[in-house]
């Protein structure tokens, strides 16, 4: 009996302890890439999309992670990672760096082309943090299949733009656990079909059969997708390009799932048949993944300091040699030419050697200085110097400095100070009028990270997407026939988040008030997606007594503006078209 007992204990202890497996890497956030980048809390999609920074004011350990308030909804991400079924539990304490703070945890699956999918929180709403006690947040959740997902702590908007401090995350299962390895137990081992080199491969050029190669992983060109270069193993001249890889099925994409990533010098098997893109291009289309093998010699190192950054010359010889594009670095050079500067947001823009060269880099969507979001489109200008940190990379025959990168030092100045910029914040009385919204997005000196109430007729109607996204694309002026108009883009029907159900909603003529924040599109003047119609000709998005599309607003709380909040405070609000007060 007493060996049943002591046997029956050791199994309980090992299942505890299974359960209790931290599944997230550096959960403690003491390892750091840079004071702005804590090891593993950096996301390739825009799951984790806040301005982080290192603290000492930790609950364990020497660090914490400050995620930067701002007027939006802001998230620290864990990076993305596959998870198998099973219910999981995800914890992570908070606390306020000042008074106001709120947060919530969540997470979000993240979808076969690379990007953020459905936000899925703990709770009801955000919880109030204290600024002297740690406060522990927790989401239980169930995934049915494998998911790729990014787990995440929200920064509110609630919060008034409050920093808030995190520490001690975990991330436990009892009958889950991480996926990876590119495929199923079952994954076979594709014998069937016949093995080539790559050299072969290009000779044959053979547009229907299916054929096994094995090769050496070179250029790395899209880090979401998976399209890289696969080398002779003979002869170091000769590639394919690969453009992308899926599972064994060969319908899921799975570069980002495969544990250990691929990387550059890894030899790699996979099957696929030729095509030719464009007139010159070898290629595999979604070639299937058999098996990788880690590079076991020394990896090339191009790491560097600010100091030391990187000339565009130095650029494209790193890139076109290939050696080690999967570390950020250094790269200075002058601003030739400005795209797109989103206030709030980022910004791509080219920089060159001498402004009298033909070679440019593209700098591609990326942060201001701190990796701060830019708050005008007159922060970066031609002729600027700057220094950028990010990853080198070649996107068809574009050199890039990609996505996810920030300016180090423009003109020498290395920190980043906010502007004190005009609030042009509104209410639905006082709405812009079109040739009003115009001239604020054209004046630097506003904040047009807030959003506002703009008023107009419809002009012409671009799209209704009732099948897909359920927003409406359509253009407004001051009368039907004006010349002057504002795009519409992206937008929701009356009230925050209400899908458009059918294409005859809005009709040319309409008179309309929408609320959302105003920009630019290279040269269209907009009101930027995740808009919503605050009134519909003189019907407001949720009134007293009132039904959206048909239903109540299911317990939705609303202000007597039609904005929706999170959680009500004192005051009047309605809810299923009553109101009531707190």
């Amino acid at each position: 009996m007493k060996k049943f007992l002591l046997s029956l204990f050791a199994v309980l202890t090992a299942t505890f302890a299974m359960a209790q497996t931290n599944l997230l890497k550096n959960g403690g956030f003491e390892e750091w890439t840079d004071d702005a980048t804590p090891v593993s809390w950096k996301t390739e999609s825009t799951a984790g999309n806040a301005t982080l920074a290192k603290s000492t004011d930790s609950r364990s350990g020497n660090y914490s992670v400050e995620i930067k308030g701002k007027s939006s909804n802001v998230r620290l991400g864990y990076a993305e990672v596959t998870l198998n079924a099973g219910t999981y539990t995800f914890k992570i304490y908070a606390k306020a760096a000042a008074d106001g703070a709120q947060a919530r945890v969540g997470y979000v699956p993240i979808k076969e082309d690379g990007k953020a999918g459905t936000y899925t929180y703990a709770g009801e709403g955000p919880t109030a943090l204290s600024t002297s006690e740690w406060t522990e947040l927790t989401q239980e959740f169930t995934l049915t299949e494998s998911t790729k997902l990014s787990l995440v702590l929200m920064n509110s908007k609630n919060g008034n733009g409050v920093s808030v401090l995190a520490d001690d995350a975990s991330l436990t299962t009892s009958d889950g656990g991480q996926g990876g390895g590119g495929g199923d137990e079952d994954q076979p081992d594709f014998s069937e079909y016949e093995e080539l080199s790559v050299s072969a491969f290009l000779e044959k050029k053979d547009t229907k059969t299916k054929f096994k190669l094995t090769g050496v992983v070179g250029q790395i060109k899209n880090t979401t997708y998976g399209n890289f270069n696969l080398i002779d193993l003979d002869n170091e001249d000769v590639y394919v390009y690969v453009y992308g890889l899926v599972d064994y099925k060969g319908t899921k994409k799975i570069w980002g799932t495969l544990d250990p990533k691929i990387e550059e010098k890894d030899t790699i098997t996979i099957v696929g048949s030729y095509t030719l893109y464009g007139e010159s291009t070898d290629e595999i289309v979604d070639a299937i993944y058999v098996k990788h093998v880690k590079y076991a010699g020394e990896k090339v190192n191009i790491k560097n300091t600010p100091e030391t950054a990187y000339t565009m010359a130095k650029v494209k010889e790193l890139v076109d040699a290939g050696e080690g594009l999967g570390d950020e670095v250094y790269v200075k050079g002058i601003v030739s030419e400005v795209g797109t500067i989103t206030a709030g947001g980022t910004g791509t823009y080219f920089i060159k050697d001498n402004l009298s060269d033909e070679f440019s880099v593209q700098v591609y969507k990326g942060n201001y200085l701190e990796n701060h979001a830019f708050d005008t489109a007159e922060d970066i200008k031609v002729g600027d110097e700057v220094i950028v940190y990010g990853l080198i990379t070649l996107f068809n025959t574009t050199y890039e400095v990609n996505t996810g990168n920030y300016i180090y030092s423009l003109n020498g100045k290395t920190k980043y100070e906010a502007k004190d910029l005009i609030d042009i914040t509104n209410t639905p009385e006082t709405a812009y009028t079109v040739s009003e919204a115009i001239g604020l997005i054209n004046n630097a000196e506003n904040d047009l990270t807030k959003e506002v109430y703009t008023k107009g007729v419809i002009t012409s109607i671009k799209s209704i997407d009732v099948s897909k996204d359920e927003r409406a694309q359509y253009y407004i002026g001051e009368t039907v026939d004006a010349e002057q108009t504002i795009q519409v883009y992206n937008g929701y029907y009356l009230g925050e988040g209400v899908a458009f159900t059918d294409n005859e909603q809005i009709k040319v003529g309409d008179e309309v008030v929408v609320y959302g924040k105003l920009t630019k599109f290279k040269d269209t003047y907009e009101i930027d997606q995740n808009n919503y119609l605050y009134s519909l000709n003189g019907q407001t998005a949720v009134g007293i007594g009132q039904i959206v599309n048909g239903k109540s607003s299911n317990g939705v709380i609303y202000d007597l503006s039609g904005r929706r909040v999170e959680k009500a405070v004192k005051g009047i609000y309605i809810v299923n078209g009553k109101k009531f007060v707190k």
